[in-house]
């Protein structure tokens, strides 16, 4: 990275089956496997010019900035004078001395009858304590802040985790990962006709259907295969992932769905850097941070992040303390960049990026860095207090500027036109800066929670690249889809919750509760979004003109035949903000219950209530989702899931003076030429999903 001044400006987390984030603990809730990556509707938004550049850093940048290169060289020296820290006969502590002579094994307990839940056996008698007895060797990773860097993106079906062992100390090949297949209908009748003329469409043509929009439910998920694969020892270990959001065979082989090596990093752990009462990992790659998440293992019910998940170049490291018999605290810290910049095609000649290419953007986007810090105090391995620091930046005038550069070009051959940029609006800096907290509950038969509130406060955010995801956005421009205006300008205030409670764990308690057995398990969820700081203009509900009088219009996004609203002040995408304004308050929660009565059989029901904009109850509407799940045991890697889903929507989706923005891409906004008249009430899958 090459940094350089502009002339003429100033420099400027009661016991857990798995210990959460374990990098080589692979699990979840089926509650939360997710469609992880469809582009969202397009946008082109614009507004009144602004002065091109700010002359000043703001105090938070020059904050953040010596936070993160101050931790670095400390991080350095802690890693390498980790030995000398550490307390005599440390190195010790890793060596189990031999073990007494075991006792005599206990009586193995009776078979359970088939389909009943498994009678736990009487304990197994111990040795009594010795100064012989093998003590449990001493972990060499950090308790990492939020989800794992070496875990799946998307996680796999309800079970106790895999308890497994740390690699050994010698170098070896580990592989792991998860696939979804599934197939996905809606179906609806034509208008005046009946069940014979019943039509289907794959995908389903539903507004809860794309991960990139808010509306996003999770209740249907699309395609996902990711291969990890895994080589080192306890001390050092580099992981490539491979992934992919579709899967050829069963569907258009669109190239950008093929992530190819999605991530690929080296993790170092250093067990010793501040001797006996804390460790280090460290990260340096390109890789994902995860925080926010909802899920005990996953991003939960919604399939997001409240604080952001990363998807940068650079490195993170992690520091844990032990501050006391049941308290730990642990520091996160990390700075990165994307690696390179699109190229945004609406400039002379390159009138329109092509469909199996990433879509650039309503703007020339900057080069992205993103700095973030995370303090967590874990008490008991059961709650876990966290606060959040993310800020996402772009000065890169090489590039930003030319949003508002006028050129004597052409566009199109057209002789009387004379091209623009997208605006001056966009020829800033932008930046992204989220603050949050959340607590976690790890609680065992009193079930697992999450509550989180962040505020991310934006400008120019369509300038910034998608160094951050966070609340069913990736990068600036479809957070300003989804919560902003014109100008990129605002913020967004969420909060969002979770608790997931298991019948068979409160039955069984004091004991652990495994899975092993027929359980009822509820689970509630929600999420609210208020937002602020949006021009009076960004409100208006004025059917924009293509263009302004005398102006030509933007070139489209692919495949768009409603073309871009340029600039006028008004919001590309009528299906974000409806026929009475932009929706600044936002709100969805649901819940379901799950049955396992028999290990091969789960029995489902999950209720989704989504409001888009509290101030009109026609945006509004509801959906229910009856599932089976099929499987070989109780406790296993493998499913099979059945479901109908039913839909039931407010006036709006049905006026067909709205049907071309009623849904997100690929039906509504910026996708194809062909629109429904409404969306559709009925839903079909059968999905197969596993995970290793």
């Amino acid at each position: 990275m090459v940094l350089g001044e502009i002339p003429g400006h100033s420099p400027r987390y009661m016991q857990a089956p798995c210990p959460r984030n374990g990098s080589w603990c692979t699990n979840t809730s089926s509650f939360a496997a997710s469609h992880l990556s469809t582009l969202g509707g397009w946008g082109a938004r614009t507004t009144n010019e602004v002065p091109l550049m700010r002359t000043t850093r703001p105090p938070r940048f020059r904050v953040a900035f010596r936070l993160i290169l101050t931790s670095l060289p400390v991080a350095a020296l802690l890693a390498l004078g980790g030995t000398a820290l550490a307390q005599p006969g440390s190195e010790a502590e890793d060596e189990a001395p031999a073990a007494a002579p075991a006792a005599a094994p206990a009586a193995p307990a009776a078979k359970a009858p088939t389909g009943a839940a498994a009678a736990p056996a009487e304990p197994a008698a111990q040795p009594e304590p010795s100064a012989a007895t093998p003590q449990r060797k001493r972990s060499t990773k950090a308790v990492q802040i939020g989800i794992s860097p070496e875990d799946t993106q998307v996680a796999g079906p309800t079970g106790p985790p895999s308890v497994t062992e740390a690699p050994a100390e010698d170098w070896g090949f580990k592989f792991h990962g998860f696939f979804r297949g599934p197939m996905r209908l809606s179906m609806s009748e034509l208008p005046g006709k009946g069940i014979g003329d019943l039509q289907f469409h794959a995908p389903p043509v539903t507004p809860d259907s794309n991960y990139t929009t808010w509306s996003y439910t999770n209740n249907n998920p699309g395609p996902w295969a990711e291969l990890i694969l895994q080589y080192g020892n306890n001390r050092a270990t580099m992981t490539a992932a491979i992934a992919s959001y579709n899967i050829t065979s069963g569907g258009w082989r669109e190239l950008q769905d093929q992530l190819g090596i999605d991530r690929a990093f080296l993790t170092l752990n250093f067990p010793d850097a501040l001797g006996d009462i804390g460790k280090l990992t460290w990260n340096v790659g390109v890789f994902s941070n995860r925080y926010g998440a909802m899920g005990k293992y996953d991003a939960g019910a919604y399939e997001t992040y409240m604080m952001g998940r990363t998807r940068i170049a650079g490195e993170t490291h992690t520091l844990e303390f032990d501050v006391g018999d049941d308290f730990k605290l642990v520091l996160e810290q990390g700075v990165g960049a994307k690696m390179d910049v699109p190229q945004w095609r609406g400039y002379p000649g390159y009138p329109n990026n092509t469909t199996w290419e990433p879509y650039p953007g309503f703007a020339q986007m900057g080069t992205t860095l993103l700095a973030h810090t995370h303090e967590s105090l874990v008490w008991a391995n059961m709650l876990t207090l966290t606060a959040h620091t993310m800020l996402a930046w772009t000065k890169d005038a090489m590039r930003t500027g030319q949003n508002g550069v006028v050129s004597t070009v052409k566009p199109n051959g057209d002789a009387t036109a004379q091209w623009s940029g997208t605006s001056p609006v966009n020829a800033r800096d932008g930046q992204m800066l989220i603050l949050g907290a959340d607590l976690r509950l790890d609680g065992g038969w009193i079930g697992d929670g999450y509550i989180g509130f962040s505020a991310i406060k934006s400008s120019n955010a369509g300038v910034l690249m998608d160094a951050i995801e966070v609340i069913h956005s990736q990068g600036g421009w479809q957070f300003t889809n989804n919560y902003l205006g014109a100008a990129g300008d605002g913020t967004v205030y969420s909060l969002g919750f979770q608790y997931t409670l298991s019948l068979a764990a409160i039955l069984q308690r004091p004991q652990a509760w495994w899975g092993q057995g027929a359980d009822l398990t509820l689970q509630i969820f929600g999420m609210a979004n208020f937002i602020t700081g949006i021009s009076n203009a960004d409100l208006t509900d004025t059917k924009c003109p293509n263009s302004p009088p005398g102006q030509p219009a933007p070139p489209n996004p692919p495949n768009s035949s409603a073309g871009w609203l340029a600039s006028s002040g008004c919001q590309y995408g009528g299906w974000i903000k409806g026929p009475d304004g932009f929706g600044t308050k936002k709100l969805k929660y649901g819940g379901q219950l799950l049955y396992t009565p028999l290990p091969y059989l789960s029995i489902g029901d999950r209720w989704d209530y989504v409001q888009p904009n509290l101030d009109n109850n026609t945006h509004s509407f509801w959906v229910e989702s009856l599932r089976l799940i099929f499987r070989t045991e109780f406790v296993t890697h493998e499913q099979v899931m059945i479901q109908y889903q039913y839909y039931q929507y407010g006036s709006w989706y049905t006026n067909s003076a709205n049907n071309m923005y009623s849904l997100p891409f690929p039906y509504g906004g910026g996708g194809p030429t062909f629109y429904p008249p409404h969306p559709d009430k009925h839903t079909f899958t059968i999905a197969a999903s596993m995970w290793w």
